[in-house]
């Protein structure tokens, strides 16, 4: 038997407008997902994306703030979650405030309040301190979240800088809180690079399909570091295992749909040119589909499937069953029904299939006899 995949979907991608975002103060249910075998998204037009099976850790609730900041007042919401590493698994951490309107969501600059740390184990000396004091940092440029309207091959820029002031205390250079400086120039390219549908984890089952656009987002950073308002010197910073001009790259797949707070995906590259993700995050505040996700409701009848996972190619197997009559449809991730077949079983019988154009996924096997039905998620790798 020959199981037939014939695609059905949307003839033309959604447009993001501020209408249709919903990027304003609330509660963000993101999620991390397992990143096992996990490669990235392919970018085009009318495609389908399905990581519904994906592994997901407990759910780590955030907000996006209401502004109440008086250096920034034409911000619409806040996000007090960010953090930045500063020295090797050190970390300072700041609010960025953001503001949203006809022409897009973009960034106004940061606020970095009051952290002070010790570096007695980096530098031997338990008294010795580096102190981020408060510091309100408002871009000359702004950060571009999104430009709307935004849609297939749309793109945009940003350039921009941010600051962070510090204090060094290191007694053995004779510093005693020194004035120092990081300055980090930033540049990033963003551009919709796909468009289709997508399914995610949703609860215990899988998401509906969801319209999405796919933005592919390219940024570098390249930092530099000064102490009483000329270049730090190289022999210091080398002691934290810093240099001036180290360039980071930041590699991003975002998935966007209408009226989200927090992209339905966030796959991160850093530096690797998008080929494996080295994280993933999910937006849970998606609807769960009820139609979908049902893996061997029922047993009785003596029907197994395998192997699954599989290539497109396994076995139906029938065990002592009586003489029956049997329905086999096939579903993809719409719910479409997209293969109905019928064949007469009695006793055991194994049946070879191939699933012939089938791409990597997850789909639907319903077998039936009168009352009696098996449903089956076939995965394809």
């Amino acid at each position: 038997m020959c199981l037939a995949f014939i695609y059905s979907q949307a003839q033309s991608p959604i447009t993001l407008w501020s209408y249709n975002t919903n990027l304003t103060p609330g509660v963000v249910n993101a999620v991390s997902g397992s990143i096992t075998g996990i490669n990235a998204p392919a970018e085009g037009a009318n495609l389908s994306w399905d990581y519904s099976s994906v592994t997901t850790s407990p759910t780590n609730p955030f907000s996006y703030s209401v502004p109440n900041s008086s250096f920034f007042p034409e911000a619409t919401y806040a996000d007090t979650n960010l953090s930045s590493v500063f020295i090797a698994g050190r970390y300072f951490y700041y609010s960025m405030y953001y503001k949203k309107d006809t022409s897009g969501v973009y960034g106004l600059g940061d606020i970095i309040h009051r952290q002070p740390y010790g570096i007695g184990a980096l530098t031997g000396n338990n008294n010795d301190s580096c102190i981020f004091p408060e510091k309100q940092d408002i871009f000359t440029n702004p950060m571009n979240v999104i430009r709307f309207s935004a849609t297939m091959s749309s793109s945009w820029v940003s350039n921009y800088t941010m600051n962070a002031d510090f204090e060094l205390t290191i007694a053995s250079l004779s510093l005693n809180h020194t004035p120092c400086t990081r300055i980090s120039y930033l540049y990033r390219f963003d551009s919709i690079v796909g468009w289709g549908k997508l399914r995610i984890p949703a609860g215990s089952g899988h998401s509906i399909p969801y319209d999405v656009l796919l933005e592919k987002r390219m940024g570098v950073t390249v930092d530099s570091f000064y102490m009483n308002g000329t270049i730090a010197p190289s022999s210091l910073l080398s002691n934290f295992g810093l240099a001036q001009g180290t360039r980071t790259v930041m590699n991003r797949h975002v998935f966007w749909r209408e009226f989200c707070r927090y992209p339905v995906i966030i796959f991160n590259y850093g530096s690797n040119n998008f080929t494996t993700p080295s994280s993933m995050y999910f937006d849970m505040d998606v609807q769960a589909d009820p139609h979908w996700g049902l893996d061997n409701v029922s047993q009785s009848g003596g029907v197994s499937l395998y192997p699954n996972p599989n290539n497109g190619q396994f076995d139906l197997e029938f065990a002592n069953v009586a003489d029956k009559h049997y329905s086999i449809a096939v579903f993809n991730i719409f719910g479409q029904e997209i293969v109905k077949e019928f064949i007469d079983v009695s006793g055991n019988f194994k049946m070879p299939v191939q699933i012939n154009g089938a791409g990597a996924g997850i789909y639907q096997l319903v077998i039936s006899s009168g009352d009696e039905k098996q449903v089956f998620k076939i995965i394809v790798r």
